[in-house]
């Protein structure tokens, strides 16, 4: 079984430990940035949905897509966007530096907690990856 498989069903509980702390939580921070309107959050190597799952929970007009590589991780995933009944949730499993998906699509892109862990060249990736589904202008 591989990492993630390992601890996809524990780590949202590891996350919320972790993040304990009244204000060193960064997606408080990250969900008071997002408005609650009609835009599109990428949340690269969602994991669990940590990052975004209080967003969409919170603002029903953003649109969260939520994309991983683990299978297991979006499982979890899945199950909360369901047992939170949001419809405004969609979970792709596809490989960050690849996403295949089309060009200057997102207004906001999250990743958070995976670039640490990753190869240089695997983070130099997702970092193109996430300037090419940007949908602000950035000098190549």
């Amino acid at each position: 079984m591989n990492f993630y498989g390992s601890i996809s069903k524990a780590y949202s509980l590891l996350d919320m430990i972790y993040f304990s702390e009244r204000g060193s939580n960064p997606r408080e921070v990250i969900k008071r940035f997002i408005p609650n309107r009609e835009v599109r959050i990428l949340d690269m190597c969602c994991g669990t949905l940590s990052n975004t799952i209080d967003i969409a929970k919170e603002k029903p007009k953003v649109e969260v897509v939520g994309l991983d590589l683990s299978k297991d991780m979006l499982k979890v995933a899945k199950d909360r966007v369901k047992r939170n009944q949001l419809n405004n949730v969609k979970l792709i499993c596809t490989d960050a530096a690849n996403t295949a998906l089309p060009s200057n699509s997102f207004d906001y892109i999250i990743i958070g907690l995976v670039l640490h862990e990753s190869s240089p060249t695997l983070a130099d990736g997702m970092i193109k990856e996430a300037r090419r589904l940007l949908k602000c202008c950035f000098s190549q």
